[in-house]
């Protein structure tokens, strides 16, 4: 039987401040953010809004994209960098089956390695970034790095009942399903 509890909507900003707690990424040790998801304080189901902080010159994640989740992020105060990698292969769309239709397929570029160069982008208060999941989405592997006075942001996104999770550098896929 549902629930029938519903959370009150508005979620003050006192609340979300002292709700902030310390997550290493489980991936990538020098990443540690403080944050919090202000929408599940608010009983969203769907999609994630969090509020984070990165300290000075710290690491929001391993480089990743998703292949179903989108994602968004929105500075609010400091500067860092964004990091983009392409970690896209050729895209083969042929069918090589009769009864089962392959929509793609994902391999090495000729010469090309996991370890493809990293792009950085200069970030900073007022900028947005917007990653779409998907086959392509390989193509903007991401991450970011605070400045010296660090960052904060809020970062958000699609919640799909399942999400393949792509670190590209480690040659980690991770498979997620959602518990709704």
């Amino acid at each position: 039987m549902a629930s029938s509890y519903l959370p009150f909507p508005l979620v003050k900003s006192d609340t979300i401040n002292s709700s902030m707690v310390s997550k290493r990424h489980r991936l990538n040790n020098d990443a540690e953010r403080i944050g919090v998801c202000m929408s599940d304080m608010a009983g969203m189901k769907g999609l994630g809004v969090h509020k984070v902080r990165l300290p000075p010159n710290g690491e929001s994640t391993e480089i990743h994209y998703h292949l179903q989740d989108s994602e968004w992020l929105y500075v609010l105060s400091g500067t860092g960098i964004l990091l983009l990698q392409d970690a896209s292969g050729s895209f083969d769309t042929s069918d090589d089956s009769k009864n089962n239709r392959l929509i793609g397929r994902v391999t090495a570029k000729s010469g090309e390695s996991s370890q493809s160069r990293v792009e950085e982008h200069q970030i900073a208060s007022g900028d947005f970034m917007g990653f779409q999941g998907g086959i392509l989405a390989s193509k903007f592997a991401h991450s970011l790095r605070a400045g010296p006075e660090g960052l904060e942001y809020l970062m958000g996104g699609t919640r799909e009942r399942v999400d393949v999770c792509c670190y590209p550098r480690l040659g980690i896929r991770d498979v997620f399903e959602k518990t709704l």
